[in-house]
């Protein structure tokens, strides 16, 4: 994905033919993604054809292309983090809203506002990672939108959700739990077992933070539950893609203990999550290791704090992630504060902080 959006549809082949309805849909497209000049080789051949009437001008290759683009960049994101997707997903969005006007009264109606809840569920996603969470609320908004013109449940649920976790990384879990608590019967009753258990995660991080430690082990067994329904954890279509598993849920129970300051039984989840955790998820990692840190620092094991901390800054370093950043910030600034404050690897610790930021 590092050629962008643009690269990817120039490796697309054959020429396009140039009808009126054509030069419609082409000029569309070009005004999405900010004017850049098509030339002939950027979209399949398949895509139009001069002999269709403006009413069904999408073809399955464009939308199928876009599906298949916006799947891409979900997996990038979870990879490699917000730093490789947020310059291409602004742009894939422009080009999904100007399709908007031809899919009017068409079968791909649907299926475009599918693509523009999910492609903003990811930039929504992908700004809260920036820490840009003005911007996130945005993108939920338009996502939930999308979704609620399409009278779909499992697509609103996602979007609430989403939006719960954007407030559970602005710190602010009273909100969160507005959203996520909104989002669950939505999909009642429908077979959405790893959805379901992602809002439950999300909910019990929500109860950790607000130091409610019955409702947090509450929730979170009954995502675990949730998920067992699922052995094969098939992919849930048409929600985002949605990473709940049993290692997640084990990686949860340790970042809930960390929020309820049994640092501990912390450490023991999050190491032991971080032996089967898919080592391609770079973010989460990252994550996982920054908060791992915390509770060596709960525990008061300097050694152990400053090396997880300084493993964290590195993988969150390599994939973007700002917010991962800012919990080594605020360590290293407690730890400034502690009787640690002299030590030689606390000042090893700012000098890393500083050095990365350049």
């Amino acid at each position: 994905m590092a050629r962008g959006i643009l690269g990817a549809i120039s490796e697309l082949e054959g020429p396009l033919p140039l009808n009126a309805a054509d030069r419609m849909l082409r000029r569309a497209i070009v005004a999405a993604l900010g004017g850049i000049p098509f030339t002939e080789r950027m979209l399949p051949s398949t895509i139009l054809s001069d002999a269709i009437q403006p009413r069904t001008l999408l073809q399955e290759d464009l939308l199928t292309f876009f599906e298949r683009t916006l799947t891409n960049l979900w997996n990038l994101y979870y990879s490699d983090g917000a730093g490789q997707v947020i310059h291409e997903i602004a742009p894939l969005m422009r080009a999904i809203t100007g399709l908007l006007p031809f899919a009017q009264g068409s079968d791909q109606h649907k299926r475009v506002l599918t693509l523009l809840t999910l492609g903003y569920q990811l930039q929504c996603c992908v700004l809260r990672d920036q820490m840009d969470y003005p911007q996130a609320h945005i993108a939920y908004q338009r996502a939930f939108d999308a979704a609620n013109e399409l009278e779909d449940g499992a697509l609103i649920a996602s979007a609430l959700a989403r939006e719960g976790v954007t407030f559970i990384q602005q710190e602010r879990p009273e909100q969160a739990l507005l959203y996520l608590n909104a989002a669950l019967p939505m999909i009642d009753g429908q077979s959405l077992p790893l959805l379901k258990g992602y809002i439950l995660q999300a909910l019990s991080e929500a109860y950790a933070k607000l130091h409610q430690d019955q409702a947090c082990w509450q929730h979170l067994t009954a995502a675990e539950k949730s998920i067992l329904v699922d052995q094969e954890h098939l992919p849930e279509k048409n929600v985002g893609l949605i990473r709940c598993n049993t290692v997640s849920i084990v990686a949860q129970k340790g970042v809930d203990a960390v929020l309820l300051q049994d640092y501990a039984q912390a450490v023991h989840l999050i190491s032991g999550s971080l032996e089967t955790y898919d080592p391609r998820l770079v973010r989460g990692r990252a994550r996982l290791v920054a908060q791992r840190a915390e509770a060596y620092y709960g525990l008061g094991e300097l050694d152990a704090c400053i090396q997880s901390a300084e493993e964290a800054l590195t993988l969150a370093q390599s994939v973007s992630s700002n917010k991962t950043r800012s919990r080594i910030e605020k360590l290293q600034n407690d730890l400034c504060q502690s009787r640690w404050r002299k030590e030689e690897s606390v000042a090893r610790l700012g000098t890393m902080l500083r050095e990365s930021q350049t």
